[in-house]
């Protein structure tokens, strides 16, 4: 029986909180040094340019792309806005799974998967920590039956 887990919002709004931390960093110090260097005052609106597109367009897009859908054999990975990728992870490929969570994403009970396989690895975005405890006990239960 086949089910479908969708990417929740906090998990977009947990990346635009991320990346502003970043970019704040980085305008920052570019702003201190435009006091050594003019030319760093085109280098900082460049900077902000590329946070407003990066957090309120691509990311939220991205993040919100991803379509995991948990079958009795694989697990399929469709993401992607402008270029659409599809990933097929069979569980007779599959070694282990693991989940982690850091500070902010236990904060909002969300919870990152890596799916480890023979020949990669796969990397699932942030998604509510019941699903993904549902979604390693599914990828345990599946894999028993294959031994």
């Amino acid at each position: 029986m086949p089910f479908v887990i969708n990417i929740p919002q906090k998990t977009v709004l947990l990346w635009q909180f991320r990346l502003s931390l970043i970019f704040a960093v980085v305008a920052a110090v570019s702003v201190y040094l435009s006091y050594i260097y003019l030319w760093f005052l085109i280098l900082t609106a460049i900077i902000c340019i590329l946070y407003f597109f990066t957090v309120f367009f691509f990311i939220p897009h991205h993040i919100l792309s991803y379509k995991i859908t948990v079958s009795e054999k694989a697990i399929v990975i469709k993401r992607g806005f402008l270029i659409k990728t599809e990933y097929i992870m069979p569980f007779v490929r599959m070694i282990y799974a693991s989940s982690y969570s850091l500070p902010f994403s236990r904060k909002y009970k969300l919870s990152g998967l890596v799916l480890h396989a023979a020949r990669g690895i796969l990397i699932i975005p942030e998604i509510k920590s019941d699903d993904a405890a549902v979604l390693i006990g599914y990828i345990e239960g599946n894999y028993e039956k294959h031994d």
